[in-house]
């Protein structure tokens, strides 16, 4: 018998007739499984005789576990029992039906079964193929929803441990102050009490010196009934006492929770030196001074020429100067080294102000008008608190908000879409360099060239804007460009809406030093306050047309942008992004006006101080 190379085999006692499909001959079983391992048949024809061997069923799973897509094809003769060919085909996958191996339609049944043999290998393969893609697909798929995870879980940690510390210093604060504003052991342990409740559960608060501290401490320990952390008192490296902080059993204190009470009960021992000295002092001017000189933030007396009559020693400190170096001299020109009052400074009530560079600080001034019998006139008290890191805190916690929602968006958008438009826009400008100009279809891939750059800087221009805006430096920058970056990141929204947006600009470049993120997402806040309002009133009014104008002017001593809309009535959700914009309006050095009164239009005008650079 000749090597079996064929994909079909012909197991049968007669020799199949000359065809041209090459075929494997066997006359038995034992001949054919001789060869099994030479080669992998598509299609197997037998004569019906065989199938009813014990061996055949054998035979013929081996066949079928080496190629799934084996095709049968019984030969049986006219004339046999139709209970043998339906005890057959209840055992076999039969294909087709054969007359004898000699017959003339025997090359095309096997033709048949090739082709049908084929198809399903293909279908095999394509179902491998769609398996390992959808494999692949969920692994992707599980693999950003851990991502995913990770990073929720991350921003969940990171917002309780901003919230801890803020809580944190805020409790410190009050506490510090309820400490400080107290006059005596009992009224300094119920402020103290009141203002660590709320944070750190508290059920109890005792202040005692030696040795009272001790005897108090071993009758707790025969009596157990709440967990207590005592924190010792000291004065000038003198222990004074203890410092008791009492809760429920079930609650210990932590490591931190201990550093935390460790600094409040260094705020009690300078309480409760200064409540001895209030007691031991004989005169009115002593317990004064005392008090003055016991809060930590920078105070200073000052009369209604700025001139400074008393300081506190924070302010001193804050000064690095002697107090007979400080009396007498202007409070702006010691604390800030100014040569005229501070802007925004009101004497006699609550402002808020800013030194100049480097340092850039930030300072809360508590401002009081009092009367001073001997000198018959007004003095101010002025208490500055320093709020810079406080404000930066706040900074931080906008920037997270927004970056958890933006950021992930954005870098969702880059992974998403801008490999398929790089590859859209690859074939597009391929099937450009094989059309010639004066072809039909030119100039439709030119505009769906155009049209992928214009979503690929959509993509750029939004991704720019969910950057950190901290992260750039401040520098000079040109207020058409701010615009326009703001311009594009609404555009889609706009366009997508039916507003018209118009916006009209000098030629001249309008250079003004700041930060350039933080500026465009102040106008673009604006923006989308009058994109709300316009949509609100698309859905009330029929035919409503929505329109923005955005107008930058170079006026001799200001730069003002005015963005006015006509969507009067609609109401938008403003209170956040308005508050941030002007915020950061506000700390670039500008002014913004919200007005209506150029009715049908709604106006925001922003207006920048046009800097002086030197040449």
């Amino acid at each position: 018998m000749p090597t079996l190379s064929s994909s079909v085999l012909v197991l049968s006692s007669e020799r199949p007739a000359r065809i041209h499909v090459e075929v494997d001959w066997a006359s038995d079983l034992d001949s054919a499984k001789k060869n099994l391992q030479k080669n992998r048949y598509d299609v197997l024809a037998t004569d019906i005789a065989f199938t009813n061997e014990q061996k055949f069923r054998s035979f013929f799973d081996h066949l079928v576990a080496e190629n799934p897509s084996l095709q049968l094809i019984l030969v049986s003769p006219s004339g046999k029992q139709v209970d043998e060919m339906l005890s057959t085909l209840d055992q076999y996958p039969v294909f087709r039906f054969a007359l004898s191996v000699k017959s003339e339609d025997f090359e095309k049944e096997l033709v048949f079964a090739l082709e049908e043999a084929q198809l399903k290998k293909q279908e095999l393969q394509l179902e491998n193929l769609v398996k390992d893609q959808n494999e692949k697909l969920r692994a992707l798929y599980e693999d950003l929803e851990d991502r995913v995870e990770k990073r929720q879980k991350f921003l969940l940690e990171a917002r309780k441990k901003t919230f801890l510390a803020n809580a944190r210093w805020e409790s410190l604060r009050e506490a510090t102050l309820a400490i400080h504003q107290s006059f005596s052991v009992g009224e300094m342990e119920g402020n103290l009490l009141k203002a660590l409740q709320r944070t750190l559960e508290l059920k109890m608060i005792r202040i005692l010196l030696k040795p009272q501290d001790e005897t108090f401490l071993n009758f707790h320990k025969q009596n157990p009934g709440m967990h207590v952390a005592q924190i010792p008192l000291f004065r000038y490296q003198e222990s004074l006492g203890s410092l008791f902080f009492f809760r429920t059993h079930d609650r210990v204190f932590n490591r931190e929770e201990n550093e935390f009470l460790g600094r409040i009960a260094e705020a009690v021992s300078f309480a409760m030196d200064r409540l001895q000295k209030l007691e031991q002092s004989e005169t009115l001017k002593d317990q004064w001074q005392a008090t003055f000189n016991s809060i930590s933030d920078p105070v200073s007396l000052i009369n209604q020429n700025y001139e400074i009559v008393q300081t506190n020693e924070a302010y001193l400190e804050k000064s690095n100067l002697a107090p007979e170096q400080v009396i007498g001299q202007k409070c702006h020109q010691i604390l800030f080294q100014r040569s005229s009052p501070c802007p925004h400074c009101q004497v006699g009530k609550n402002f808020r102000l800013e030194t100049m560079k480097p340092k850039g600080l930030t300072f809360d001034v508590y401002s009081q008008r009092i009367q001073v019998e001997p000198l018959a006139t007004d003095v101010f008290v002025n208490l500055y608190h320093d709020v810079t890191n406080q404000i930066r805190m706040e900074r931080k916690i906008l920037e997270s908000a927004r970056l958890a929602e933006l950021g992930t968006i954005g870098s969702s958008i880059a992974h998403e879409l801008n490999n398929p438009l790089g590859g859209i826009l690859s074939f597009v400008q391929l099937i450009k360099m094989d059309l010639k100009p004066g072809d039909t279809l030119y100039e439709d891939i030119v505009s769906m060239e155009d049209g992928v750059r214009r979503c690929r800087d959509i993509i750029q221009n939004l991704l720019g804007f969910t950057r950190d805006p901290s992260s750039d430096e401040e520098s000079e920058v040109d207020l058409k460009t701010v615009i326009e970056r703001a311009l594009k990141i609404v555009e889609l929204q706009t366009k997508s809406r039916g507003i018209d947006v118009k916006f009209k600009a000098p030629a001249e470049n309008c250079t003004f030093v700041g930060h350039f993120n933080l500026l465009s997402q102040a106008v673009r806040n604006l923006m989308q306050i009058s994109i709300d309002a316009l949509i609100e009133n698309s859905k009330s009014q029929k035919n409503f047309h929505g329109l923005i104008e955005i107008n930058l002017e170079a006026r001799p001593q200001e730069y003002v942008i005015s963005l006015l809309d006509n969507g009067l009535g609609g109401e938008a959700t403003s209170g956040l992004s308005l508050s941030v914009a002007g915020q950061i309006i506000h700390e670039s050095g500008g002014t913004l006006e919200i007005s209506s009164q150029s009715k049908p239009f709604r106006l925001a005008k922003i207006t920048f101080p046009r800097p002086v650079f030197q040449a």
